[in-house]
């Protein structure tokens, strides 16, 4: 369920590659993460500030380069930057205000529950995105699912439930965890699942803007008969080479533009939500104590690893966040949003396996028949979601302005 232009199914070599780079540093991401917030502790929310610092200016430098290259055009920063007195006059940002507010909730809600859970449910919890995705979809983008889809997504919560609720029951064999912090993570990951939504609605928008404003242009009076500057028609008005010349809109929205302006908004909301959240999780430590941590100084005798290798950890752990995020990114532009997403989901069964390993500070985790159970749930969930995705394709191919809402079983 990640958002993008898509491009043809059969994968490439450089699709092969991205999804192995996504798989390769969403592993690391994982892992690396998990021992990071055990450095920080009740410290980890800190991280949120830099993290929205660090995006900010690496999405601008990628937008910056893809610019000058031509891959982004200025109509498409307009688009996203337009604003007017109507609602239909503003631009993307309107979408992105929003998202970066979900973001921000999310990454903070993340960051002070993950250094006090284990690693798999941690993961585990981050799953139900997929069925929150999905939930907005339906009123947002108003998405229909059919029968196998819906069938795929109660797998994948399921997945994603059965650990807390051995917790909540006291079922034996179940994994001992804090109940409180995976609600957190339950509900904020499920509050973020909002932001890929409204990302999506702004490619749509942007996409049906275009394809309006090229319909007028080629219906306008002949290019031949207006000068440059003086036009009724949308057709852009570029320098080229020197000189003056028409060209068409963009047909598409670049990523990288879309995900810049999510970038402003989220440096914007995390200052303002980061004390909201602290307090509704009972942080109470005055928050400059988080950076004499950073810095490898523990504020109050911490116990154990707590402001140990801190600002380490946060180095490693950034630099895999953002070969992470990049290389799905890559792997969008190169193959197709479906390849990227797989190679996230992927990262699931292999972090679970990797975390068996002792690893420093936080230990091995054992496959357990829990552990193994919910994550080929959340695996065969999402396959299964794939393949549900693909028939409603074909039907609606036969049955032209059919949702397929509810097939095979009516509809």
């Amino acid at each position: 369920l990640i958002v993008a232009p898509a491009h043809p199914a059969a994968m490439n070599r450089a699709g092969l590659v991205g999804f192995l780079m996504v798989l390769f540093w969403g592993t690391a991401d994982r892992i690396v993460g998990q021992i990071q917030s055990r450095t920080l502790g009740p410290y980890n929310d800190v991280k949120t500030i830099l993290n929205a610092i660090m995006y900010f200016v690496l999405y601008h430098l990628v937008l910056g380069v893809r610019y000058w290259s031509g891959a982004v055009r200025r109509d498409q920063m307009s688009y996203m930057y337009s604003v007017g007195w109507k609602w239909v006059a503003n631009g993307g940002w309107k979408f992105m205000f929003l998202a970066g507010l979900t973001d921000t909730v999310s990454e903070l809600g993340g960051a002070i529950a993950q250094p006090y859970m284990n690693g798999v449910v941690y993961s585990l919890m981050s799953q139900v995105s997929t069925p929150g995705v999905a939930f907005f979809s339906l009123f947002v983008l108003s998405q229909r699912y059919n029968s196998i889809e819906f069938f795929a997504l109660v797998i994948v919560l399921m997945g994603a439930m059965i650990p807390l609720v051995m917790q909540l029951t006291e079922t034996e064999g179940g994994i001992a965890f804090p109940v409180g912090y995976a609600l957190l993570v339950l509900i904020t990951t499920f509050a973020g699942a909002i932001s890929p939504t409204l990302k999506e609605l702004t490619f749509k928008a942007f996409r049906a803007k275009a394809a309006s404003d090229t319909e007028e242009g080629l219906s306008a009076p002949s290019m031949s008969m207006q000068q440059p500057g003086t036009s009724v028609s949308p057709l852009m008005n570029e320098e080229v080479n020197g000189h003056q010349e028409w060209a068409m809109p963009s047909a598409e929205l670049d990523i990288f533009a879309v995900a810049s302006v999510a970038a402003v908004f989220q440096l914007i909301w995390t200052p303002i939500v980061l004390p909201i959240e602290r307090a509704i999780a009972g942080r109470n430590a005055p928050f400059g104590d988080a950076f004499l941590c950073l810095a490898n100084r523990a504020p109050h005798d911490e116990e154990g690893p707590v402001c140990q290798g801190a600002w380490e950890m946060y180095l490693l752990y950034m630099f895999c966040n953002a070969a992470f995020n990049l290389s799905i990114y890559f792997t969008m532009m190169k193959e197709s949003a479906i390849f990227a997403y797989l190679g996230i989901k992927c990262t699931l069964p292999l972090s679970t396996v990797l975390y068996a390993f002792n690893w420093p500070l936080i230990g091995a985790t054992p496959l357990n028949g829990v552990i193994v159970i919910s994550v080929v749930l959340v695996i065969s969930g999402t396959f299964v979601f794939r393949t549900g995705t693909r028939v409603k394709a074909i039907v609606q191919q036969h049955y032209p302005g059919s949702t397929a809402c509810c097939w095979p079983l009516f509809g």
